[in-house]
């Protein structure tokens, strides 16, 4: 696990399943993060608009506007983009997501920990 220069971030959670929802955000907020919860692409992309986020952690199969549609048009935003961390049940090789971090489910807590350390540090490091 990350154990060097560590800050609090803010963490949009896109998942339609409220259990997953809840569980990556009692996750990351056992380490002092902060989280914004939205259950759609849809909801995500208009969330990203008005408020500031860190890391988004993106569940790729979402009712409305899927995971890769919702980063199809956040890629279009002027704004700078926060790190995103994709979360699927499906294959773990996606070639539309080469620059992205993807973890399976089922995943561990260790996992997602590890994953939102990992994006932070290429972030401080940029």
């Amino acid at each position: 696990m990350y154990v060097g220069h560590y800050h609090a971030t803010h963490i949009l959670v896109i998942a339609d399943d409220e259990l997953l929802s809840r569980i990556l955000c009692r996750t990351v907020a056992s380490v002092g993060h902060t989280t914004t919860a939205v259950y759609n692409g849809l909801q995500a992309l208009e969330v990203v608009q008005l408020h500031h986020f860190d890391v988004i952690m993106l569940d790729l199969y979402l009712p409305v506007m899927d995971g890769l549609a919702f980063l199809n048009e956040y890629r279009k935003l002027t704004q700078p983009l926060a790190p995103v961390i994709a979360i699927t049940a499906g294959p773990m090789s996606m070639p539309a997501l080469p620059d992205i971090p993807i973890i399976k489910k089922p995943f561990t807590p260790k996992a997602i920990l590890a994953a939102v350390a990992n994006v932070l540090n290429k972030v401080e490091h940029l």
